[in-house]
């Protein structure tokens, strides 16, 4: 047994199971019942319809980087459409950010603590990150491999090569076409070494580091740009990416009440708050180790880059709405103070140091755990999809494949599950109705133009939107529609497109 442990495969192959077991819980996981979580959804949908020839940005709107999308669409493209292919794409992507996330924390701790680590974030990431295909978990791969090479600079050759820069520069375009916001780990750590190569005088190495990141990071852009030239969308995709979320986010709000914004995300995704404080405790306790202890630190500049980061992200995680899968991005400077944790015991106890450890781990994991594998159960057990399936009897009864039918609402479900392609370039409407007043006029708009959809489907979020938004739909509803006497479950209404029309 001894041996079996300390082998050189097993850490990954302890890393291949548990990333097996987190994505079981995943929507698009083989022979799954469950349904997609309203962002995975839209990306789904979004793909699918690129694939089909629509533009993104243009005629089927969302507020997400490219990069998104090619990865629905790589994982689409796997298995012929089968949403398996995103899953096993999404395995591999899990595969790569613990692989490198262990070879980083190998740089300051043994082959157990590491495990025990990595095996603690990825619980918490898998209970937040609702299967998988969000923007955070694509994002993770990037961010790890980055930081696996800036932890390299801090603690063993203080330079990068020109493959370094490369990776580091691509990986930070590429998490940037995911969502610019994300980028905060490259951002943190970028300014410290800055700081360390002025304060060291290394001129050249700025020149040299400057010229290289630069070219890498155009040569990255370059086949992003090219494709939104060729396809006519360069304002579109601008004002999509950028525009958008800069209104989005100074209308609801940018870093206001970090703390407030987790705990009110937690208590509305129904998530007990006391596992997280766990984590919350140990990441202040190793900031306030940091700083007391300071002196002591051997690599005192990479202790305050992720210092720097926590916090970086920390902001980034309170802006706009705050939802709980922000927090993934946590996911790989959370190692660092959790693996100092396991570290204490270790070095500390007097005796049975390790059992502790386990046994520590496992409490700090319980609840995690049990959540994850309660998904499973339901994600196999049980039929999720019996309100989908009541929806696309109505929509196949009134209206045929090449009809085009509304979702009024976000559940991008609909289309998928029914096969129908949206009427309106705004798929979803809630919040970005409310957000940009020329989203509401020209959403508004579609409905003078003919034909109007057969069928319109009013969800949940339509009965969020605001007093003044929901009243103008609901009279057009009333002018061209009539409502179906079909009880439906989550206040979902079917509307049918009058005779006359």
């Amino acid at each position: 047994m001894t041996k079996i442990l300390s082998a050189r495969l097993t850490p990954y192959l302890i890393l291949f199971f548990l990333c097996l077991f987190v994505l079981l819980k995943s929507s698009v996981a083989p022979f799954s019942n469950e349904v997609h979580y309203i962002d995975s959804s839209v990306f789904i949908y979004t793909a699918k319809q690129m694939i089909a020839g629509q533009l993104v940005y243009k005629e089927v709107f969302d507020h997400k980087g490219l990069m998104l999308y090619f990865l629905n669409i790589i994982g689409l493209k796997i298995f012929n459409g089968n949403l398996v292919g995103i899953w096993v794409l999404q395995f591999f992507c899990y595969l790569l950010t613990t692989t490198f996330l262990y070879k980083t924390l190998r740089f300051f701790y043994n082959k157990k603590i590491s495990i025990l680590s990595i095996t603690t974030v990825l619980l918490y990431q898998s209970v937040i990150d609702f299967g998988g295909n969000i923007t955070e978990t694509w994002a993770l791969p990037f961010t790890s491999i980055a930081l696996y090479i800036f932890t390299q600079y801090f603690v063993k050759q203080k330079q990068f090569s020109v493959v370094q820069l490369f990776l580091l520069s691509s990986t930070f375009i590429l998490t940037l076409f995911l969502r610019p916001n994300l980028v905060s780990l490259w951002g943190a750590f970028g300014i410290v070494v800055i700081f360390d190569l002025i304060q060291s005088k290394r001129w050249t190495d700025i020149l040299f580091y400057t010229f290289y990141i630069l070219i890498f990071c155009l040569l990255t852009i370059m086949p992003f740009f090219l494709y939104v030239y060729l396809k006519g969308i360069v304002k579109d995709s601008i004002f999509s990416m950028f525009t958008f979320n800069f209104i989005y986010s100074s209308k609801t709000g940018m870093g206001s009440g970090i703390i407030k914004a987790f705990i009110s995300s937690l208590i509305m995704m129904g998530y007990p708050i006391s596992t997280f404080i766990y984590l919350g405790i140990i990441v202040l306790t190793y900031i306030l180790c940091s700083i007391l202890y300071f002196k002591e630190i051997l690599y005192k500049k990479f202790v305050i880059a992720v210092i720097a980061s926590i916090f970086v992200i920390a902001f980034s995680c309170s802006i706009g709405y705050s939802f709980l899968h922000y927090y993934v991005q946590f996911v790989p400077v959370l190692i660092f103070p959790v693996a100092t944790f396991f570290s204490f015991f270790v070095k500390n106890l007097p005796k049975k140091k390790w059992t502790f450890a386990v046994f520590f781990c496992i409490i700090i994991n319980l609840y995690c755990t049990y959540k994850i594998i309660q998904d499973i159960h339901r994600n196999y057990s049980k039929d999720n999809k019996a309100l989908y399936n009541e929806i696309n009897k109505v929509v196949s009864q009134y209206t045929t494949s090449a009809d085009k039918i509304l979702v009024m609402g976000n559940d991008e479900n609909v289309y998928l599950f029914t096969n129908r392609v949206s009427s309106s370039k705004y798929t979803y409407i809630f919040p970005i109705i409310g957000i940009d007043k020329n989203i509401e006029v020209s959403y508004l708009t579609e409905f003078d133009k003919f034909p109007l959809p057969k069928l319109i489907i009013t969800d949940d979020h339509f009965t969020i939107l605001s007093d003044d938004i929901r009243n103008k739909l609901t009279m057009i509803l009333r002018e061209h529609y009539e409502m179906l006497d079909i009880n439906l479950e989550k206040n979902y209404s079917i509307w049918k497109l009058k005779e006359q029309e």
